[in-house]
């Protein structure tokens, strides 16, 4: 048990930074989902069974709940409007920098989407009894360097 770290155990809220527009705190926590499509190669020796595993493509979604509802649904209009401008747009034009800063002091990691794309899809939660909310969910693209995610220091 001597390379037990309680410090690593992360809990807590987010700061969300977007194209360098800070747009608030997170309603509990971001989740970040990693799928890859691979290619299995098989043999006749192998008895189908798989040799080489490729990786072909990798997908990131990332998806949190915004406490700042007006911040969140600014990401999602152009000029205070969702209008049938967006149809046909090319989506993966407009990505830019998504930063998470976790809120808790005791965590100095944070993660950086060098080229995170904002999907239009999303919920905006207006209850009567409860804190207002709007998720927005973005997709991780690669950038110029190949780099979808990556690991900061943020104490």
């Amino acid at each position: 048990m001597s390379n037990f770290n309680s410090g690593n155990f992360k809990i807590g809220p987010s700061i969300v930074a977007y194209k360098g527009t800070l747009l608030g705190g997170t309603k509990g926590g971001v989740k970040i989902s990693i799928d890859t499509d691979t290619y299995e190669v098989t043999c006749d020796q192998s008895y189908g069974q798989p040799v080489r595993k490729i990786p072909l493509s990798v997908k990131i979604v990332i998806t949190m709940t915004m406490l700042e509802v007006d911040k969140g649904l600014e990401q999602l209009l152009s000029e205070d409007k969702l209008s049938n401008a967006l149809l046909g747009s090319d989506l993966l034009a407009n990505g830019g920098e998504l930063l998470l800063t976790p809120i808790n002091s005791n965590d100095s990691t944070g993660y950086r989407f060098p080229n995170a794309v904002l999907d239009v899809n999303s919920n905006v939660d207006l209850f009567a009894t409860e804190l207002h909310s709007v998720t927005l969910k973005f997709t991780a693209e690669a950038d110029v360097n190949g780099t979808f995610l990556q690991k900061v220091n943020v104490a």
